[in-house]
């Protein structure tokens, strides 16, 4: 495994990328499960929100903290990761297609900070003048999580909280070349399989993104690590860990 990698992209502009962080045996480190939510209030997310069964439920997600930027380092990092999942005669444009789908207005990770509000989404090209796209700190239902302090207990808008280990954005990305660290490391990314949307008449859409391919998800905040309540959460018992490699 190399220690870093440099890219140019089409434009000229060089990148540097460093490895995924290794997984070490230390103190006050746990793992933990997200909870779902029928395992929490006994219901899928459509009931939660009030809305008839016969609908397709909204994302499964578990917000962590605000937005942050993604700027073009980052953005090529998780694009590169798209390009390593996809089915090897996936065209480079459609996987180009692929990534302003999962980035778009209203995507469970952008939510309105997208190309299509104003914001640069360097690997489209759309609005490369603006200031990049930015997503939220975010998990979902059925990830993995490393639990940091544990078992502190800290305090988030006064939520009882874990903190759990993220990427940082203010540090240069991993090495998209360490594709083994991937999945190796389930609890710095989590895969998804689809994206739902709500139309603007209510309808409810569940839409395939690779045709069953699990695409990676970086889990990525301001610092190395996030909050997370901590009745969200399943900690594992103790020397557990999560499975390796992390297909869900």
């Amino acid at each position: 495994m190399i220690d870093h990698l440099e890219v140019v992209d089409r434009s000229g502009v060089r990148t540097s990328f460093r490895k995924a962080p290794a997984v070490p045996d230390e103190p006050g480190v746990r793992y933990a499960r997200v909870r779902h939510d029928y395992e929490l209030y006994g219901v899928s997310r459509p009931e939660i929100i009030g809305a008839p069964e016969r609908t397709g439920g909204l994302p499964e997600t578990v917000k962590c903290g605000d937005f942050v930027p993604l700027d073009k380092g980052w953005q090529f990092y998780w694009y590169y990761l798209l390009k390593k999942a996809a089915p090897p005669d996936m065209l480079e444009g459609d996987v180009i297609n692929l990534f302003g789908n999962i980035t778009r207005r209203n995507a469970f990770k952008t939510n309105q900070h997208a190309c299509e509000n104003g914001y640069a989404n360097y690997v489209t090209g759309c609005n490369t003048g603006a200031k990049p796209i930015r997503t939220e700190v975010i998990v979902t239902g059925g990830a993995y999580l490393k639990i940091l302090d544990y078992p502190n207990v800290h305090s988030s808008r006064g939520v009882p909280s874990y903190l759990f280990a993220t990427l940082n954005i203010n540090s240069p990305p991993p090495d998209p070349a360490d594709w083994d660290g991937v999945w190796q490391t389930p609890f710095i990314y989590f895969a998804t399989t689809s994206r739902r949307e709500e139309l603007s008449d209510g309808t409810r859409l569940v839409i395939p993104l690779l045709g069953g391919f699990n695409i990676p998800v970086p889990n990525v905040s301001a610092a190395d690590y996030a909050l997370i309540s901590t009745d969200r959460i399943e900690i594992l018992p103790a020397g557990a860990e999560p499975p390796r490699p992390y297909n869900p």
